[in-house]
């Protein structure tokens, strides 16, 4: 994050979690007295993966991936939406950006795509995204102070993508299970 008079936060490490056809990536999002906005990135960098197309919530066709010639106009997207998935001879990969209630009433939440082989987006080291894709959360003034919690999930399929296959990712994050354990 970028606070005022050009301090910024040191990077940011975080545990995932991988099950059979998921994995969740949670990222602590730390509010305090400095900070009134934020950006986030929420993405997967898929270097040296062939993924032929992105599909994106909310449009009517999808995108084209490997088009594009090493110095030519890089392929970058940036809309709101819910998911967006890549999918090549390997299957499918659905991402999808889940935010806790008080984040979701103060950010906007934008589909990312960006595929350029040379592009190397801060902070990354190693250049080359074929694609990069994923989600960039902006905050607006508003936000509570406090460790908020935002998740990167990740649906995996070997199959090629057709349309209704994103409604089993909507299932898995909406309709999570959740328990309550009492004592006798």
């Amino acid at each position: 994050m970028r606070l005022p008079l050009g301090l910024k936060t040191p990077r940011v490490n975080c545990d995932h979690s991988y099950y059979p056809e998921h994995s969740e990536v949670p990222l602590l999002l730390p509010i305090r007295f400095l900070v009134h906005r934020a950006t986030l990135r929420l993405t997967a960098d898929y270097l040296g993966t062939s993924f032929r197309c992105a599909h994106l919530d909310g449009a009517d066709e999808f995108q084209l991936l490997g088009q594009r010639p090493p110095r030519g106009q890089p392929l970058e997207i940036d809309q709101p939406g819910r998911w967006i998935a890549v999918d090549g001879e390997a299957g499918t990969v659905f991402h999808m950006a889940e935010l806790p209630e008080t984040v979701r009433r103060h950010a906007t939440v934008h589909l990312y795509l960006l595929e350029d082989p040379g592009a190397a987006n801060t902070p990354e080291d190693v250049p080359g995204s074929e694609p990069e894709a994923g989600f960039e959360v902006r905050t607006k003034p508003g936000l509570p102070s406090g460790d908020h919690i935002l998740y990167l999930i990740l649906f995996m399929t070997p199959d090629e993508y057709q349309p209704g296959l994103e409604e089993q990712m909507m299932r898995l994050v909406d309709a999570r299970v959740t328990y309550q354990i009492r004592e006798r």
